[in-house]
């Protein structure tokens, strides 16, 4: 974090530290859980284990810190649940994929007990705070106008209900020192949680010129699990022939 009034870098007051032993331990203590009947039929949790899965050559166990952005640590929660963790830039990434039939329920144990009431700061961000630090959500589905999940924070727990039918998610977890300097800013995002979390939901648009004819092209690519669109720019195409047509006299 900044220092404003000394002008200096200060250190942080919780890690940012993405470490891993099959399941997320930091920043936040990662436990799954699903809905079931228990001996008297009441609907009660039970825990999910996790069964480790091959990625980039990595196959579990503990990795500390997690940081390059081509090393994932990548498990199978239940049976048809794959978690996938990834971190960069000081943020730690959870992306969340398969066909789930019951409801399935993420616990993130943060060390921040004590702090403000569970604050909601728009579709996609939610946060807990203390006199030092804030722990913030970023969510991302792709599941577009269904309330799909579901997200409480108490005593430093998140807890996130995923339904069937909301998978892929992504969560972003972005822990940050509070500023304590800028007036209103305990109710507004800084401005690296501000990026951190544009950079999740708020996909780049790229744009794709072709030598010859023009024609709509549509393609997706995959980095990180993190899907992009690429559309042909007629209308640059089009420009692009209307300067050539005034420069060399002609219209």
């Amino acid at each position: 974090g900044f220092d404003y009034k000394q002008q200096i870098i200060q250190p942080m007051y919780l890690s940012r530290e993405a470490c891993v032993d099959g399941f997320l331990r930091r920043p936040a203590i990662e436990s799954w859980w699903s809905f079931g009947n228990d001996a008297q039929g009441y609907k009660s949790l039970q825990s999910l284990g996790f069964t480790p899965a091959s990625k980039n050559g990595n196959r579990g166990g503990w990795m500390c810190p997690l940081s390059r952005e081509s090393e994932v640590a990548q498990t199978i929660i239940g049976s048809k649940l794959t978690r996938t963790i990834s971190s960069h830039d000081g943020i730690t990434d959870i992306y969340l994929e398969g066909l789930i039939s019951k409801t399935h329920v993420l616990m993130l144990d943060f060390p921040m007990k004590d702090h403000e009431p569970f604050t909601v700061f728009d579709s996609h961000t939610v946060w807990i705070q203390d006199d030092s630090s804030r722990i913030s959500l970023v969510i991302y589905s792709s599941s577009i106008g269904q309330r799909t999940t579901h997200i409480d924070a108490k005593s430093g727990r998140f807890v996130i209900k995923i339904e069937p039918g909301s998978l892929p998610i992504q969560i972003r977890i972005i822990v940050e020192n509070k500023d304590i300097f800028h007036e209103g800013a305990d109710r507004q995002q800084t401005y690296y949680g501000k990026i951190m979390a544009e950079d999740l939901w708020n996909r780049p648009e790229l744009f794709a010129l072709t030598k010859g004819p023009m024609r709509p092209a549509l393609a997706a690519i995959s980095e990180d699990h993190q899907s992009y669109s690429i559309q042909a720019a007629h209308k640059a195409s089009r420009r692009k022939g209307a300067r050539t047509r005034r420069d060399s006299g002609h219209g």
